[in-house]
């Protein structure tokens, strides 16, 4: 398997070598054609090759260019071109003046210079390469004997630049420091086709360019036709990247098998990457899993940003997906950073030397200059890195502070995040947080509303749903009551049939009306009966019903009543008159029912001794036998009237009959004065007619009962009306019979509720007006049942949803109608809030909690940790700083001691890069300087980092991959491929023989990038997703929508309509010269480029301060900008100043091809593309790259670039653009970009239209536009919103303040860097004005914080009167970082500080009070001491613990007897002691052997001194050590520095052998 995935990885590579090997005569490292007049190269003329070095490289002078020709001056007419002057004198002065001669005429030559200076410029900011070479002398080959055609191939090749000259407005020529290097696609074509070796170039002191072509001449003397010209000399473009590249990937360079064992290479080559699983899950918080002790980070990082910092930085291998402005750079600093601290080694790699510069340029602000060494460019000169290596070595001696401990930051960030938890981590049951309820509370408070009235019970338990159901009840209820308007006086009030269809309405119509028609009869005759009696109407059935029985009784009176009508009326109903009569009938019916059988006297006789004596005679014979018997039965007979019966029990019933007339005449005697008073003139005694008055007084009680009279006068006068009371009852009862049932029809059908009604509890008792008068209102309206039972309807929906309280509050007139909702909602809210606090204590502590003061601390703090994470950084990187001398070490040290004569970077690398990796743990570089300073093998990186990944092609990256172990791959598949753009300045191309009709850029075959490849393969992506780069987000606006699904979080901005910032169109009369159409140079628009560089002109007076870039769409039009630009800048002081360099972000002029990773203040952007005459439609869709595979992406690139302001110039309409004429993307975004650009109706700077947050943010924005200012919602886009955006009320484009609160935007961020402190940084880095108000603290202290905001807002009107004006890079108080961090002209460099100093060899002097020699003491007594000297002078051999033991009993010399002694005593210490142990002659404890202590012995005397009596182990222990300190050390240096460590200062022979043969083990 692994031989497979070997082959793979190898077949892979060598596919890579062969797409970097050109050796082709296109190349003009092989062949140059001179002649080419018009290719874009300087030739010179008329001068000495070695003359030139010495003054260019040996002298370091600078030279000036002479134009010999003469320009054209007619159209048409040719430039006259100077030619060499093959007759000048060796001895001319202009062979050594500083002056180099060129045929071009002097404005042509202007040109070329500019051109050439334009381009190497941007060529070295894109590549990091410097490709503008003088070639000295030229290789006159043939590619076979018979070929006519004769090479010209160049042999040396200065490295140099171009420097304007300020005082003449011109170039001159300055050589650089790089190293010469030979030709390396040369020396591979004469290897390959003719077996030749070319020399390599090895520069010397003296050394000349004659000396190494007369070393060439030897070389070639054996091929005819082949020549060199050594004074010829042309300036020119010359690339060695594709070669140095090809040999790096040569496996032969490397460590067996190291392609194959690299598991980088196997993942993206062979196998791909197996899945991982991320450590933060989307929705996580980052606080519940970092601690601020884990986060290292030099500069802020949002949560996006962070997640990829500690994925990587616990061995993720990524693809971090960098949209424009994203903070792509900041990320990689902070992930160099966190690597740094962890002890790691990092390469990062970019192309274009913006993106190494910013990042290194960040790095140094971050104070860690000293961890990182930029080899690119410019940089990247043995010189520089011998001073910067030395610089970092002096600096490792600085004392810096401690860092702080986090535990404050953890405590307080903490503390905010309970805060955040308490108001908006859910509660039960209904799942909503106490922030909402606080927030509506607040709501209701702002709007007036009065405390609630109605009992909170059960309403904490509504959730959101419910109380929705159950506002939108109160509402119906409200709105049908609105329509009732009184429901006390509606016809069908109590109605509680609610689904009455129209038939049944229909029928209830009838009912109606026969009730109304019987309701009226009953009336009709009840009247005419109680008139007739002189009694009340009956109002009522019942009264109906009253009167009816009163009849009845008429009807049934009793002989001889009437008579006692007047006596018995009164009392008729009287209880104790019923009972009175009751008992006088009772004895007068018993009495006559005896009267026959008793005399008179019998009434009156005492008859309680009678009836004992009876009943014993009853009893028993023999009792009737004796006299008590015989005289009861005597005294009975004496009472009858009658003979006394012969049988006992006879004569004992006729005593008890007797008994009992006596016994109801008694109870009659107790009634008796009563009746008297009662009957008066009625009473008669005995002779009463009980019977007849008691039958009275029944039927009275009956009369009385019925209810009819109240008075026996009316009784009497009824008596006498009514004839026949017995048929006017029967009549009236069926009336109201009738009358009844046809009442209860409709109130059935209507399921009448009759006291809700108001009309008594039944039909019976309910008043018959008023159920005439309510049958009538229903009869005369039926069409109002509708809205009754739609009121009805909505009083049961409210009830049934929890809101009756309100019904009831409503209808009892405490709650006004319309603020019924009102009430409910905040009585719901309330009872929620007060929940909360019952469930959370703690919110109960807020109102008391300065959460301004606490955020405040909580920045301090952060920032405070980021400022102590720098130290930290550097701390850690002083403390493991090599401090070795020899090896490596000593390579680096001599290296900063020269003068001059440095070694190249690639040997320094080769020779000592583990030691430079470790004075300087990150670098930064270039694909092609990795190929050409970093030898394979020579170092390796924990971590790379790539930049700008999607412009990196996979064979440019694969020797940089092979060097490390993990890999973080930065950039954007949304923004430019691969492009071959910078090929074609290296290839032998005339100036203006490209098409700029065709897309410019890598085929589609190429258009792979290692961005691209590691995804396919399968490495996990992280996307950064805040936008930081615009202060207006229309500068990105449409790139997020056409790119990143609306994707990137864009902070809003605080300007509005102001036209000096944002994305512009303007429209020039301009016209696009094609090929052959006689309107100017091929592919450019002079008309467009001038109205370009006007702006520019006006740009710098009045922005100087904003950094500016000018950018075509393509190279010609870019060309004819830099032209213009250089015209105007000669006639115009203001601009000639603004341009020029040193400032922090200079000017540039690029195209299309060449800006990705560039950024400026304000962008100016040349279309050049249009009509063939002023202000004429567009011909063709053809807009050069655009029109190419991945256009839209160069558009994406090119249009995000500004930070401020972006003009897009164009000399056509953006509706001309007709999409559907071409294929490709890349015109359709074009106009969506332009049509944006002149319309903005993309605008988001605008107010979104969308409502607050919530009600406490509602109440917020009411205050503010009572405080007479303009108040937007919502203001910003998805992801960044602000909550309250306030606008000056007489300048409504302006915002003053951005006014945040603590809702969900608050809540929903990851952690609290971002909530407490990121969004405000941002918002007040992009010009807002910041205000911060807490629910808690407007919800207990509104009056406070409504003067807080009050104060806020004037102060900010106040402030603004001048307008905002944005600080640009270029601000009198920026300046370039390389002034800013300058340091005083180095002087020599001093790393005393950084040497390896041994500890003094300390020996075992013990004392022994003993009278005995040693070898007589005890053995025990010796063995512990033994062990007390190893434990001292340990590793010792035990030579040396016998002169120990010698010396403690205070003798000298150690004799064979001690000796012995001392054998056994080691021998029993061994025994006894498990930590002691024994190598060879040497004792040591265990301790001692795993970390043997390096001992420095240039104190001591004697034995010590000895060879060997040096421990083996301590002699690996210093080896290691001096191999730790000095890096790869060649066997004598390492013995030297062994025997120094260990405090020798002359090395012998002995010593150097046994040093040598303890390093062999």
């Amino acid at each position: 398997m692994f031989e497979n995935k070997e082959k793979t990885v190898s077949k892979v590579l060598e596919a890579a070598r062969r797409k970097l090997l050109d050796t082709g005569t296109r190349n003009r490292l092989v062949h140059v054609n001179r002649a080419n007049a018009r290719a874009n190269c300087l030739n010179i003329i008329n001068e000495q090759a070695d003359e030139v070095f010495s003054i260019l490289r040996v002298n370091g002078r600078k030279m000036r260019f002479k134009a010999m020709g003469k320009d054209k001056t007619a159209e048409g007419q040719e430039m006259l071109l100077a030619l060499p002057e093959a007759d000048l004198p060796s001895t001319s002065d202009r062979l050594t003046d500083s002056f180099l001669e060129v045929p071009l005429g002097p404005e042509a030559l202007a040109r070329r210079l500019l051109r050439l200076a334009t381009d190497a410029r941007t060529a070295e900011e894109e590549q990091g390469l410097n490709i503008l070479y003088l070639a000295i002398g030229f290789l006159r080959w043939r590619e076979s004997p018979s070929s006519e055609v004769v090479r010209e191939s160049p042999l040396v090749l200065l490295p140099v630049q171009l420097v304007r000259n300020e005082r003449t407005s011109t170039y001159d020529i300055q050589a650089r420091e790089d190293d010469i290097s030979t030709n390396l696609p040369l020396q591979e074509r004469l290897r390959q086709d003719f077996g030749i070796q070319l020399p390599e170039v090895e520069e010397a002191e003296d050394w000349a360019p004659s000396d190494y072509f007369a070393k060439l001449q030897d070389v070639i003397a054996g091929k005819p036709g082949w020549s060199i010209d050594g004074d010829g000399m042309q300036v020119g473009f010359f690339s060695f990247a594709k070669l140095l590249m090809h040999r790096d990937l040569d496996p032969g360079t490397w460590p067996v098998n190291a392609f194959a064992e690299s598991d980088l290479l196997r993942g993206l080559l062979a196998e791909g990457f197996e899945e991982d699983t991320a450590i933060f899950g989307p929705d996580d918080k980052l606080d519940d899993i970092l601690d601020p002790a884990q986060i290292i980070q030099v500069i802020d990082a949002d949560a996006s940003q962070t997640k990829v910092i500690e994925e990587v930085r616990r061995g993720a291998s990524l693809v971090v997906q960098g949209p424009p402005g994203t903070g792509k750079s900041q990320t990689i600093t902070n992930l160099i950073a966190a690597a740094a601290h962890d002890g790691r080694s990092v390469l990062f790699v970019a192309e274009k030397m913006a993106a190494l510069s910013v990042v290194h340029d960040r790095l140094v602000r971050a104070g860690l200059r000293d961890v990182c060494l930029e080899l690119h460019s410019r940089t990247a000169n043995k010189k520089a890195l011998a001073q910067e290596l030395g610089r970092t070595l002096m600096a490792s001696a600085k004392a810096l502070p401690g860092a702080a401990d986090p535990t404050r930051l953890r405590a307080t960030r903490d503390q905010l995040n309970q805060i955040a938890a308490l108001l908006h981590e859910p509660l039960p049951p209904t799942a909503e947080t106490p922030f909402r309820a606080i927030s509506e509370i607040v709501g209701h408070i702002g709007k007036g509303a009065p405390p609630p009235s109605i009992p909170l019970d059960g309403l904490a338990a509504l959730d959101p749903a419910a109380r929705s159901r159950a506002l939108g009840a109160i509402a119906g209820f409200v709105s049908a009551l609105g329509r009732v308007c009184s429901p006390e006086d509606h016809p069908y009030r109590g109605t509680t049939a609610l689904d009455l269809q129209p038939t049944d309405l229909a029928r209830l119509e009838g009912e109606l009306a026969t009730a109304l028609a019987d309701i009226d009869a009953v009336q009709a005759e009840a009247a005419r009966i109680s008139q007739a009696l002189h009694l009340p109407v009956p109002q009522s059935l019942s009264d109906a019903a009253a009167l009816t029985a009163g009849l009845r009784s008429l009807a049934s009176q009793p002989p001889g009543a009437t008579a006692l009508i007047p006596t018995l009326f009164d009392h008729a109903a009287h209880p104790r008159l019923a009972e009175a009569l009751g008992a006088g009938a009772d004895w007068a019916a018993a009495h006559k029912a005896a009267q026959a059988q008793f005399a008179a006297p019998a009434w009156s006789t005492n008859l309680a001794a009678l009836r004992p004596a009876l009943v014993r005679g009853q009893a028993s014979f023999f009792s009737r036998l004796f006299g008590g018997y015989r005289r009861a039965s005597a005294e009975l007979a004496s009472l009858l009237t009658g003979a006394l019966p012969k049988a006992p029990s006879e004569r004992l019933a006729l005593l008890d009959q007797l008994a009992d007339v006596q016994a109801r005449r008694a109870r009659l005697a107790e009634e008796e004065p009563w009746l008297q008073a009662t009957l008066g003139p009625e009473w008669r005694g005995e002779r009463t007619p009980f019977a007849e008055v008691q039958a009275a007084a029944h039927w009275l009680a009956a009369v009385r009962l019925a209810g009819a009279f109240s008075t026996a006068a009316q009784l009497v006068a009824a008596l006498g009306a009514l004839p026949d009371p017995g048929r006017a009852a029967a009549d009236l009862t069926a009336r109201t019979k009738a009358a009844r049932d046809r009442i209860a029809a409709p109130i059935a059908r209507l399921r009448l509720d009759l006291p809700q009604a108001g009309l008594g509890v039944d039909i019976d008792t309910s008043p018959l007006g008023e159920l005439r008068a309510a049958f009538a209102q229903m009869a005369a309206d039926s069409s109002r049942y509708g809205d009754w039972a739609g009121l009805a309807r909505s009083i049961a929906a409210a009830v049934g949803a929890g809101a009756g309280s309100i019904v009831e509050a409503v209808s009892e007139g405490r709650v006004e109608p319309e603020r019924a909702e009102q009430e409910f909602a905040y009585a719901c809210a309330e009872a929620r809030w007060n929940a909360a606090r019952t469930a959370r204590p703690d919110l109960n502590l807020l109102p008391q909690l300065d959460r301004h003061e606490l955020v405040t601390l909580f920045r301090d703090l952060e920032k405070d940790r980021i400022e102590a994470t720098k130290t930290l950084i550097l701390s850690n990187h002083f403390a493991q700083m090599p401090r070795g001398t020899v090896g490596e070490m000593g390579v680096i040290r001599g290296e900063i001691g020269r003068k001059k004569g440095h070694k190249p970077i690639r040997w320094v690398m080769r020779n000592a890069g583990s030691m430079v990796q470790r004075i300087k743990p990150v670098m930064l570089m270039s694909p092609i300087s990795v190929a050409q300073f970093l030898p394979p093998g020579s170092v390796t990186f924990d971590l790379l980092v790539i930049d700008e990944a999607s412009q990196i092609r996979p064979e440019d990256a694969l020797g940089v991959i092979a060097r490390a172990r993990q890999i973080v791959v930065v950039g954007d598949q949304k923004q430019l491929p691969p492009t071959s753009f910078f090929d074609r300045l290296v290839d032998d191309v005339e100036e203006n023989d490209e098409d700029e009709e065709a897309p410019v850029g890598a085929a589609a075959a190429d258009m792979e990038s290692i961005l691209s490849l590691c995804e396919a393969r399968g490495l996990r992506q992280r996307m950064l997703e805040w936008h930081y780069r615009s202060r207006d987000p229309s500068l990105i606006r449409v790139s997020n929508a056409e790119f990143y699904g609306d994707g990137l979080v864009l902070p809003p901005s605080p300007l509005q309509l102001d036209p000096d910032y944002g994305l512009k169109f303007r429209r020039v009369p301009g016209v696009y010269a094609r090929g052959g159409s006689g309107l100017g140079r091929q592919g450019t628009n002079r008309i467009e480029a001038e109205a370009v560089v006007k702006a520019m002109a006006d740009h710098a007076r009045a922005w100087p301060d904003l950094s500016l870039g000018a950018v075509a769409f393509s190279k010609a039009q870019a060309d004819m900008l830099t032209e213009v630009l250089e015209l105007h800048r000669r006639r115009d002081p203001v601009l000639d100043a603004f341009l020029r360099e040193g400032k922090s972000e200079d000017v540039f002029v690029k195209n299309i091809e060449n800006v990705q990773g560039d950024e400026r203040d304000v962008i100016l952007i040349s279309v050049g593309y249009g009509p063939q005459e002023p202000g004429g439609r567009l011909s063709a869709m053809t807009f050069g790259p655009v029109n190419g595979e991945g256009g839209e992406r160069r558009l994406n690139v090119l249009f995000s670039r500004a930070r401020v302001r972006c003009e897009v110039f164009a000399s056509f309409d953006p509706g001309d653009i007709d999409p559907s004429r071409v294929s490709r993307d890349g015109p359709r975004v074009l106009k969506r970009f332009l049509d944006y650009a002149k319309t903005g109706i993309m605008d988001v700077r605008a107010p979104t239209g969308l409502e607050a947050d919530s009600p406490f943010e509602e109440d917020v924005a009411a205050v503010i536009t009572s405080l007479g200012f303009l108040a937007d919602a919502q203001v910003g886009s998805a992801g960044f919103r602000i909550d309250i955006g306030v606008r000056h009320p007489d300048r409504p484009g302006q915002y003053l303040v951005a006014v945040e609160c603590d809702g969900a935007a608050y809540h929903s961020a990851l952690w609290a860097r971002e909530r407490d402190r990121l969004r405000q940084d941002i918002l007040e880095n992009l010009g807002w004005r910041f205000h911060r108000i807490w629910s808690t603290d407007w919800f207990h202290h509104r009056k406070r914080e409504i003067e807080r905001l009050k104060a806020v807002l004037e102060r900010a009107r106040e402030q603004i009167e001048t307008g905002i004006r944005v600080r640009g890079a270029n601000h009198s108080s920026a300046r370039p970082l390389i002034e800013a961090t300058a340091e005083p002209e180095p002087g020599p460099i001093d790393i005393d500080h950084l040497t390896i100093k041994m500890p003094a060899y300390v020996r075992a002097e013990l004392t022994v009070r003993s009278s005995v020699e040693p070898h007589e003491a005890p053995i025990a007594q010796l063995a512990d001491l033994v062990v007390k000297i190893v434990a001292i002078e340990g590793p010792l051999h035990i030579d040396e613990v016998a002169r120990r033991i010698t010396t403690a009993f205070g003798k000298t010399k150690a004799g064979s007897r001690i000796v012995e002694a001392t054998g056994r005593a080691v021998r029993q210490a061994l025994r006894q002691d498990s930590t002691l142990m024994q190598e060879g002659l040497f004792l040591m404890t265990q301790a001692q052997a795993s970390a043997p202590p390096v001992r420095d012995r240039s104190a001591e005397t004697g034995s010590l001194l000895k060879a060997a009596y040096i421990p083996t182990c301590e002699i690996v222990a210093a080896a290691a050590l001096v191999r730790q300190e000095s890096g790869d050390v060649d066997g004598d240096d390492l013995i030297r520095a062994v025997a120094r460590l260990l405090g020798f200062l002359r090395v012998g022979s002995e010593l150097s052998t046994v040093i040598a043969e303890a390093l062999s083990e």
